[in-house]
């Protein structure tokens, strides 16, 4: 489009060279593990065009006759509707997964493969409240089942802003392959027994034929005739992994989508011009991950911009809450400790408590953080910069005290991006669950909120309306600095409001 920043090739190269020539990723969702090598690209010619897939409905079934990880909260009530479609095709090779505990790639395979697979798409009901804008999910699968974590962390934002969501299942182990016989094809073979996948090396091109369906409108038309201006897609530690070498050898070539936001990994080489915008958003979990020689010193580029926030976890407590429920709903799973359905309900919100019995019950394993609220901000400054050239703020980075983060005096990391329970704290909020010795595993990754006892938050604070005053002025700073949006600030300073321990006024 003529109004595209994108588009113009004095503004954006189109070089084929890494964003991050070497990626580690600190483990994916529920699963910790060593920084993953990526292969590079090689030699391997990848096809220009992007073949239409066929496209069609799924429905039915045995299981609960609802699509595996459908949304847990009613999106009716924001005006959306969910379906679900298989999208089926012929997929070629284009470059290497990344590697994991392996030295070198396997060659690449030659031959081109069918592939059928799932899309799960929420658009507004209404098309006159779509804003043409969408955010393409890569599910990942380190459960062995779909995460879309950005949708789950921003759902709120982006159904109050009109955009669609797809959220794509782009790997074998999601749709047919898992070990715990949690794909979708072995969970419900009624519904989902058409299904299959070539292997992950198809995984790129199965992404760029899946973003064609959105564009293309193939013969079944996934956007429900909503016509798709812009499409940007993000992924989650393990699938951002996957996303590294799509932006750096696919996404030239191709030239699907118009921006990207991975999640939750991290680099270690210099960042080189990306061949479109590239938002980069890390917890405070990834930062230590970072090879202290080279990686800490990343730089911002015209087409990249890195932001870490501080305090937050790689597994957050929103994105927990919320597979609690699903798991409880699609695979018989105990729910842990949640107690209600509603995976915003929060006895310990940032470290404002409320009422809860138990200061136990939000320590360990839970990280209070408001991280959900910079996915928000990074699909807004995105698309803000995708769309109007308007570059996002560029936050300092977390700092070092050797190979640890360096923290304040209430043991809260320094630097990074900042949301205000870390400048006007009422806890101290641990990125790994260390503090309350969780082994190395899943219950590190979920993080540790300890909360200062009433005695010292009267002493820092005094009263309710002190303690808000001051929050307030934080998040108004935040919201300057373009890291907080103005509905979650209002959400933000409700739950403040309700801190426990403090006199009133």
């Amino acid at each position: 489009m003529s109004d595209d920043p994108i588009q113009d090739d004095s503004r954006w190269s189109r070089s084929r060279r890494t964003v991050l020539r070497s990626l580690g990723v600190a483990s994916a969702v529920g699963v910790v593990g060593t920084p993953t090598v990526l292969a590079g690209g090689d030699d391997h010619e990848i096809p220009e065009t992007v073949p239409t897939p066929h496209v069609s409905r799924l429905s039915g079934g045995h299981a609960t006759g609802q699509p595996q990880t459908s949304a847990v909260h009613d999106v009716s009530e924001y005006g959306y509707v969910e379906e679900e479609f298989m999208v089926a095709g012929e997929a070629r090779p284009t470059t290497h997964p990344p590697v994991f505990f392996e030295e070198e790639a396997p060659a690449l395979p030659e031959e081109h493969a069918s592939y059928a697979t799932r899309i799960l798409v929420y658009r507004p009901a209404d098309p006159e409240a779509f804003n043409g804008d969408v955010v393409v999910n890569w599910a990942n699968v380190s459960t062995q089942r779909d995460a879309p974590v950005t949708w789950v962390n921003a759902y709120d934002y982006l159904m109050r802003e009109g955009y669609a969501v797809v959220v794509a299942s782009v790997q074998k182990v999601g749709v047919d392959d898992s070990a715990e016989g949690l794909d979708l094809v072995s969970w419900d073979p009624a519904r989902y027994g058409d299904l299959h996948h070539p292997g992950d090396e198809y995984a790129f091109d199965i992404f760029s034929q899946l973003v064609k369906a959105l564009r293309a409108s193939p013969d079944v038309d996934p956007m429900g005739g909503l016509e798709t201006e812009y499409v940007y897609a993000t992924g989650e530690s393990q699938s951002a992994g996957f996303l590294h070498p799509y932006i750096t050898d696919v996404q030239p070539v191709h030239g699907m989508v118009d921006g990207f936001m991975p999640t939750a990994a991290v680099g270690s080489s210099e960042i080189v011009d990306a061949p479109v915008p590239v938002l980069w958003l890390n917890s405070e979990d990834e930062a230590p991950w970072l090879d202290p020689e080279t990686g800490r010193e990343i730089p911002n580029t015209k087409s990249f911009v890195l932001w870490e926030v501080a305090g937050a976890s790689h597994v957050n407590f929103w994105l927990s809450a919320w597979y609690d429920v699903m798991n409880a709903r699609d695979f018989d799973e105990e729910p842990d400790w949640f107690a209600s359905d509603d995976p915003e309900w929060d006895p310990g919100y940032a470290g404002q408590y409320g009422q809860l019995e138990d200061a136990v019950y939000g320590v360990c394993g839970t990280n209070y953080t408001p991280s959900r609220y910079a996915y928000a901000a990074g699909v807004e400054r995105l698309r803000n910069w995708v769309r109007h050239g308007e570059k996002p703020p560029e936050p300092p980075r977390i700092e070092h005290d050797g190979d640890d983060v360096a923290s304040d005096e209430y043991g809260n990391a320094l630097g990074g991006v900042r949301y205000p329970p870390i400048d006007v704290p009422v806890a101290t909020y641990h990125a790994r669950d260390e503090v309350c010795g969780g082994a190395e595993g899943e219950s590190e990754l979920l993080g540790a909120t300890v909360r200062f006892d009433d005695a010292a938050i009267r002493e820092l604070y005094g009263s309710v309306d002190r303690y808000v005053a001051l929050m307030r002025e934080a998040a108004d700073e935040a919201v300057e600095q373009g890291y907080l949006l103005e509905p979650e600030r209002e959400e933000l300073l409700a739950r403040a409001r309700t801190i426990d321990g403090l006199p009133r006024n």
